[in-house]
């Protein structure tokens, strides 16, 4: 980590994954860590690999989420628009895997 906090990250062997078909497995299991992973996650897809997929069994924002009344911020609508904005690799945009949504049924 910087003085500051915000986390000091590094890809190792970043030159081995070009042209490789890459998977990422992420875990927002706390808002502590999504940050860190959002940074690789955007980092990836630029160091030309052959396509980008990115694993994410569990959509934390969207558990217990309600609009009930004006002013209400939609965090699962924040997150989805990040996710939709990772960068394009050179297979094309990235596949994002999520097993459990806490969609109603």
């Amino acid at each position: 980590s910087f003085d500051d906090g915000f986390p000091n990250l590094f890809i190792n062997n970043a030159h081995d994954i070009r042209g490789q078909h890459v998977a990422f497995l992420a875990s927002f299991s706390s808002p502590a860590v999504i940050f860190e992973q959002l940074s690789v996650i955007y980092a990836l897809p630029r160091l030309f690999v052959a396509s980008f997929s990115l694993v994410l069994p569990f959509f934390p924002t969207g558990s217990f989420e309600r609009m009930e009344e004006e002013g209400d911020v939609a965090t699962a609508f924040t997150l989805a628009r990040i996710l939709s904005n990772i960068p394009i690799s050179r297979g094309g945009p990235t596949s994002l895997v999520t097993y459990d949504i806490h969609a109603l049924q």
